[in-house]
């Protein structure tokens, strides 16, 4: 079968490998989509030293059919459409025991599409422990999931505590993982949200999902952000992760605010106890649990949450990424298979 995968460092490219068979407690997918985003990029364009090593196929978003299982795997059936978790847990570990999945303690740094073969192929092998039913969800609009919707909404639920009714919160890009957490912290908070970034149209889709306010995001981002809490704001999301959206968050919070990162865009600022304000936090979010996955589901099956998306052809994928580094995606870059 052919399939996208990262073959060194800076080079993807389409490969033709076998298809894989599922071992004990594994089962085989067909995908039925597969989406993509900033993190593809920063795997591609990386010198190594972080990622694991290549070669491995990439996509780390990813929904599908269940078409054939391994021994042992008798939680899932053939013919189930299932989302694959981005987070890969072992399970066993004292903190999967209890819950934080997204911590393991065995797992670092891997995950499917991540140093194990991903989604961008038409056959995949993953652990029935990593699915989760959709249940009537359609599988070729739900891979974003697995990644976006679920890490978004693990960031907005590990603040609640600071975002009571009349709190402030600030999102900081409107992508994939900050268009799901304006509509979670709409939803399941009390707080009023701004939504900032670069582009526009991605603005007014923050204002239908439900923002209060929007700005774009420029120098004048931290005085924008202080005005909306009426002196400091009190929760800011950066889905961007830069020196530049990092500073204005920092710029922007008061005692006992709270910075959640969960961009990879390499920020560098200093920090220490006389820069950040009394009480403060600075936190980076990485993944989620299965519960909180379970929950993104249900709420999509709901008909609560959606992000448009864009669709492009398994043989189309070097176009999408061409797409993503330019930032002319709407909503969220998705694959699906060649008919």
């Amino acid at each position: 079968m052919h399939a996208y995968r990262i073959t060194d460092w800076g080079r993807g490219e389409f490969t033709n490998v076998p298809v894989p068979e599922p071992g004990p407690d594994e089962v085989l997918l067909e995908v039925r989509s597969a989406g993509l985003c900033r993190t593809d990029l920063n795997i591609l364009s990386s010198a190594g030293g972080y990622w694991p090593e290549p070669p491995f196929t990439l996509g780390h978003e990813i929904a599908g059919v269940v078409v054939a299982l391994g021994p042992g795997s008798p939680t899932v059936r053939v013919g189930d459409p299932v989302l694959v978790s981005a987070v890969y847990s072992c399970g066993a570990c004292g903190r999967c025991r209890r819950g934080r999945d997204h911590e393991c303690q065995r797992m670092t740094h891997i995950g499917y599409g991540v140093g194990l073969d991903g989604g961008l192929a038409r056959y995949m092998v993953a652990k029935a422990i990593h699915l989760v039913p959709l249940g009537a969800l359609d599988p070729r609009r739900a891979a974003p999931l697995g990644d976006a919707a679920a890490t978004a909404f693990h960031a907005v639920t590990s603040a609640k505590e600071s975002l009571w009714p009349g709190a402030t919160a600030a999102v900081i890009g409107i992508g994939g993982l900050g268009g799901y957490a304006v509509q979670f912290l709409e939803q399941l908070t009390g707080a009023s949200v701004l939504a900032v970034d670069t582009v526009p149209d991605r603005l007014e889709l923050a204002q239908r999902y439900g923002a209060e306010d929007v700005r774009l995001f420029g120098a004048d981002t931290p005085a924008a952000l202080r005005d909306f809490g009426q002196g400091a704001i009190d929760v800011v999301f950066d889905f961007v992760g830069s020196t530049a959206t990092v500073t204005a968050a920092l710029d922007a919070i008061g005692v006992g605010g709270r910075i959640i990162v969960a961009g990879i865009g390499g920020a560098e600022v200093s920090l220490g106890w006389e820069r950040m304000p009394r009480n403060s936090r600075f936190e980076n979010t990485r993944g989620y649990t299965r519960a909180d996955l379970e929950d993104v589901v249900a709420l999509a099956a709901a008909g609560r949450i959606d992000l448009p998306q864009t669709h492009y052809s398994f043989s189309r994928v070097e176009n999408a990424l061409d797409d993503l580094r330019a930032a002319r995606v709407a909503g969220r870059a998705v694959v699906l298979p060649d008919d």
